[in-house]
């Protein structure tokens, strides 16, 4: 009875819904994932701490290293949910909002195109959303993005602004320009649908909107200029992707990450680019300019980083969905036929059974699977944590580089880190002179140790890196060091005293 009183898409976009939110429950491993050093983020904030958001607060390395805190509120909001409910509760809020973005972009494609359109893509969209699971403050710079894109649309559809509409486009950019350096994208898209009307003369919007839109504009880029580092945090989108001097995977080319690590990333965007494509070249003149320039925008971030996939999907879907309907309706035209409503529902349900079943397995993605999904984190990391507390030993840690937020969440204050992983928050002198070939060299290991006086090192017995595969073998044969704890996860080495000369 329930599904008779409810529009048959709806059921679909539920299951899909569902499905995404299943992909998203990939549990928190802080070993590797950033978010433990954004709750120490909000836990130094709010105990008055506001070194974090100017200086290298957390390594003992280079403290006076400027850094520019761009993700500053989004530590304080996960702060308050790990203390709220635990971990489960940054977790949780994830989910929410990006199935907030997921409805988004479902209504962006259903406006342009048919339910049973954006049903289908609905399956891409989920595809190239779950390849950036992680609990980031880019989660809220996504869910910002598809909600400017969506109120511009119907801005543009309605030849309308609002003065409430600008004024929550205006609070929403104050807060994108606190949590994520992607605020950028807020000026980006309403300074494109400025220049679509006032330059480039878009038949669809009204030199009264087009006025109000650049209004709009110059109170956002204003807006933007409230954060703590002012200037600095309103340039830091332009400076933060410059060469640090170690790689990043997220910052990598789909094309080299399928080289490298065969990811199958460069593979889907391939498919998705061969079905655009044509269909954008073929149906170019019924476009408006705002929607020609996005879509080519979307592509080229989504190849350069794959940081950028989701961004793709928001920026190219809702056109992709257009396209489809125009081919679809001349298609029609020249061959007269339609599809019986039954039989779309049969497809469908087809399709999307289908599509559960190949998810669960983990054919779709590999890392994704019914065996590997949960709420919460992996709870055995934090044994080593709990031993070093328990450890008599003092002085300083070296650590690698994945291993910095693990440790700052942890241990932070009582120990600081080497390093850790924001690369912008070291020179790259240091990855380049010091840190790699520390690890790759024994004697400038042990150079770099007297150095610092290290006392433990904690090391990611996952880290796959050449160097770091050269360091665990060079410990486990140096004599000097001691294996005082291993799991999975971390080595633990102390320097043994009584081969101190």
């Amino acid at each position: 009875m329930f599904f008779k009183k409810i529009k048959c898409h709806y059921f679909f976009y539920l299951l899909l819904a569902l499905i995404y939110a299943f992909n998203l429950l990939d549990p928190i491993r802080l070993t590797v994932v950033d978010l433990g050093r954004h709750i120490a983020n909000g836990r130094e904030l709010l105990s008055g701490n506001t070194q974090v958001l100017f200086q290298n607060h957390y390594s003992y390395s280079m403290p006076e290293q400027k850094f520019i805190n761009h993700h500053w509120f989004f530590g304080v909001i996960v702060y308050l949910l790990d203390q709220l409910i635990g971990l489960a509760g940054p977790q949780l809020f994830n989910i929410f909002i990006l199935l907030v973005v997921l409805f988004f972009l479902l209504k962006m494609m259903e406006d342009v195109s048919s339910p049973l359109i954006s049903s289908l893509l609905g399956l891409i969209a989920v595809i190239f959303l779950s390849m950036r699971t992680e609990i980031r403050p880019e989660s809220i710079g996504l869910l910002f993005t598809a909600h400017t894109l969506w109120q511009l649309k119907k801005i543009q559809k309605n030849d309308f602004l609002s003065p409430k509409i600008m004024t929550l486009l205006l609070i929403q950019q104050l807060v994108w320009a606190n949590t994520h350096i992607s605020f950028i994208f807020g000026i980006f898209l309403i300074g494109l649908a400025w220049s679509c009307a006032a330059i480039l003369k878009s038949p669809h919007v009204s030199f009264s909107l087009g006025k109000k839109l650049g209004w709009l504009l110059v109170m956002v880029i204003i807006v933007s200029l409230i954060n703590p580092n002012f200037f600095r945090g309103f340039l830091e989108p332009f400076n933060i992707l410059i060469d640090y001097g170690y790689s990043i995977v997220e910052n990598q080319t789909l094309l080299f990450l399928w080289k490298a690590i065969n990811h199958s990333g460069f593979i889907w965007f391939t498919v998705y680019s061969l079905m655009f494509i044509p269909l954008y070249l073929m149906n170019f003149r019924e476009l408006d300019w705002f929607e020609k320039t996005l879509s080519l925008t979307g592509l080229f971030l989504g190849y350069q980083a794959l940081r950028n996939v989701p961004l793709m999907i928001v920026f190219t879907i809702p056109t992709l969905a257009k396209l489809f309907n125009i081919q679809y309706e001349k298609i029609r035209k020249k061959i007269s036929f339609d599809f019986p409503p039954k039989l779309m529902k049969i497809f469908l349900g087809q399709l999307y059974g289908l599509f559960l079943l190949l998810t669960f397995a983990g054919i779709i993605n590999p890392s994704i699977n019914f065996s590997n999904r949960k709420l919460g984190p992996v709870v055995e990391e934090a044994r080593a944590a709990s031993f070093i507390k328990e450890s008599s030993k003092q002085g300083p840690i070296f650590n690698n580089y994945d291993l910095g937020s693990y440790l700052i969440y942890h241990l932070h204050p009582k120990h600081k880190v080497f390093v850790d992983n924001r690369p912008e928050a070291y020179s790259s002198s240091f990855f380049q002179n010091t840190y790699i070939p520390m690890q790759q060299d024994s004697e400038i290991w042990t150079e770099v140790a007297n150095q610092y006086d290290f006392k433990l090192v904690v090391f990611g017995a996952r880290d796959i890196t050449p160097w770091a595969k050269q360091f665990i073998t060079h410990m486990i044969d140096n004599p000097d060091w001691k294996k005082i704890y291993e799991d999975q996860y971390i080595i633990i080495w102390e320097k043994d005293d009584d081969f101190d000369v």
